[in-house]
């Protein structure tokens, strides 16, 4: 009867936020809920095990998860079912539960099937409640100091996630990017027994500067069961060739740059290891559209703006590498440093804003808006980056800095999390 009230509770609470325009209620309900029925998960495990499914998907690592998390989505839906997801990327406890409660009737059956991404430390609280087949880890990055330490700080929390998800599913599958050495010899830590490898490789003409920056790993410690090759990278898009096993094809992915290969890979490699036919996959992948602040196109005060999320170096420095080719682009950040981007913003200076130096410096006239608390931060470091402070303005808030863009220019909007949050609102 507890649970039954906190879900309506939480129900309701969604409608009130919605209606009051407060944002997309994608954690509030599930924080309420728990702190009423503190066991409300395990109680949606329970409901959902009534049908089987070995589509059951958690995703973690630092960089690419709600994308991986969006096309994995799309491979499982061409089966013409139902799935529970987090679509918005509130991976926090409170986003996975409120994510379920949305998902729950009173009236009927939730679905079996969910693809859901979780933060490298909320794992560990989610996978001793909720029973899953298949967790896939996409990297590990410097991310969030403040929050998570060191980088083996953080493998050895996703690490503990797993652990406790295997003493629930001894069968349980872990897909590991053996491309990140910090993955490569993870298995070493786990308790499971099944694990799946993938690889990605690049054509010779593909900018090789991300590989220069994170050192991946040739090594193969393991050999890969999935290899991806990103053959051609356009606008907009990427062409790639899939090998696995005795079979090769070819498939268009709707996303551009290294990144989104990698994060075309996370989805296939799990795809594949839940048995998921090729073809379904292929449907899937080529289907798939933008989620939310991931190469998003957004109408915004009358003026279009693509919208890239970041939060860490490694993730913004692929983004500014990408979008350095665009000789129209114009950049407003917005930063922010509530918990859920990480209060320490001192990442910005790992990220290589320097990608977009020649832009400015090639024109005059080309505006860098500076938004969000930490507009100022921001502002410092693209003078750093080579920017002169006559293309710099800083305004923190945000209405009046989307006011201050181009309407000549190609528009990107480059947030953190909570900023992506407060332009949802501007719309």
């Amino acid at each position: 009867m507890l649970i039954k009230s906190a879900i309506f509770l939480a129900k309701a609470s969604t409608s009130l936020i919605k209606f009051l325009n407060l944002g997309r209620a994608s954690s509030m309900p599930g924080k309420l809920a728990l702190k009423i029925s503190p066991n409300i998960i395990k109680f949606f495990s329970q409901a959902i095990d009534i049908y089987r499914s070995k589509k059951r998907f958690f995703i973690t690592g630092t960089n690419g998860k709600s994308t991986s998390t969006g096309l994995l989505k799309a491979i499982c839906e061409q089966e013409d079912t139902e799935v529970i997801c987090n679509d918005f990327g509130a991976n926090l406890v409170y986003g996975v539960c409120t994510c379920l409660i949305e998902n729950y009737s009173f009236e009927a059956t939730m679905p079996k099937d969910f693809v859901i991404e979780i933060d490298e430390a909320s794992l560990r609280q989610v996978s001793v409640d909720l029973k899953t087949e298949i967790i896939a880890v996409t990297n590990l990055f410097r991310d969030q100091l403040d929050r998570y330490g060191e980088i083996n700080t953080t493998r050895d929390l996703i690490a503990e996630g797993i652990n406790k998800a295997v003493k629930l599913n001894p069968n349980l599958t872990v897909v590991l990017n053996i491309d990140d050495n910090k993955l490569a010899a993870m298995d070493e830590m786990l308790d499971a027994k099944n694990f799946f490898y993938y690889t990605v490789k690049k054509l010779h003409s593909i900018d090789d500067s991300l590989e220069e920056e994170v050192n991946l790993s040739r090594s193969f410690l393991n050999k890969p069961d999935l290899e991806l090759e990103l053959i051609e990278e356009n606008i907009g898009s990427s062409n790639l060739r899939v090998k696995y096993q005795q079979q090769s094809f070819l498939l268009r992915l709707n996303l551009p740059g290294l990144y989104n290969a990698y994060n075309a890979a996370t989805a296939i490699a799990c795809a594949i290891a839940a048995g998921i036919d090729i073809e379904t996959i292929r449907n899937g992948i080529e289907t798939y559209s933008t989620k939310f602040g991931r190469s998003e196109k957004k109408l915004i005060q009358s003026k279009e703006y693509q919208i890239f999320l970041i939060k860490n170096p490694r993730g913004t420095s692929e983004v500014l590498r990408y979008l350095k080719n665009d000789r129209m682009a114009e950049f407003t950040f917005v930063i922010n440093d509530d918990y859920a981007d990480g209060r320490d913003v001192s990442w910005l200076w790992d990220a290589n804003f320097e990608y977009i130096t020649d832009l400015y410096q090639s024109n005059p006239e080309r505006k860098a808006i500076c938004s969000g608390r930490r507009a100022h931060d921001m502002a410092l470091r693209l003078k750093y980056a080579g920017l002169n402070e006559k293309q710099i303005i800083i305004e923190p808030k945000l209405e009046k800095a989307l006011k201050a863009s181009s309407t000549e220019m190609n528009n990107y909007l480059l947030p953190s999390y909570t900023a992506l949050l407060d332009i949802e609102k501007n719309r």
